[in-house]
């Protein structure tokens, strides 16, 4: 899992005033300086997830018809990996919305 830069850690590149140069050493500079160059960084080091949400966050699966609430993490992803066309909702609603659509469908209802 890509590790992202927490707060603080933005923070603390920001008030040190350093940026690198361009052999890649340490320079002072301003603090707008350091904020350009932690900003430019932070955009041009940034992968495209493979994955639809990030971990922490919760969604929602069918599973056997009935609604499952989970929280994204690492087993998460390796189920992913595994079965990259699962649906997934952001709701519990959605979730259940889908259902009813797929009853509707059948002719259940």
């Amino acid at each position: 899992m890509k590790k992202f830069w927490t707060n603080k850690e933005i923070m603390e590149l920001i008030e040190t005033h350093m940026v690198k140069d361009e052999y890649g050493q340490d320079k002072e500079c301003s603090y707008n300086e350091a904020l350009k160059q932690v900003w430019r960084e932070f955009y041009m080091n940034r992968e495209e997830s493979k994955y639809p949400f990030e971990e922490g966050d919760t969604y929602y699966t069918i599973e056997l018809g009935v609604v499952v609430e989970s929280c994204w993490d690492d087993v998460s992803e390796e189920m992913h990996d595994e079965n990259p066309n699962m649906r997934y909702f952001k709701t519990r609603d959605e979730a259940e919305k889908d259902i009813k659509k797929m009853l509707d469908l059948c002719g259940y209802f």
